[in-house]
């Protein structure tokens, strides 16, 4: 059982990301320490935003 960790908690901004994939930043995010990660999209369908969500679910080690 995973225990909840808000050590380095990571908001994501595409806006903010200069281009970079949201996947390749949350990645190196983790493997930099992040211990939680908060997808936030702004502008995008429901549909969009839960395809983003377990995209990102998938590259992530459990």
């Amino acid at each position: 059982m995973k225990i909840f960790d808000p050590t380095l908690y990571l908001v994501t901004d595409r806006l903010l990301s200069k281009g970079r994939p949201v996947e390749y930043i949350v990645e190196q995010a983790v493997k930099g320490g992040v211990t939680m990660v908060q997808l936030m999209e702004k502008e995008c369908s429901t549909s969009e935003f839960v395809s983003r969500a377990q995209l990102l679910k998938n590259c992530l080690p459990l």
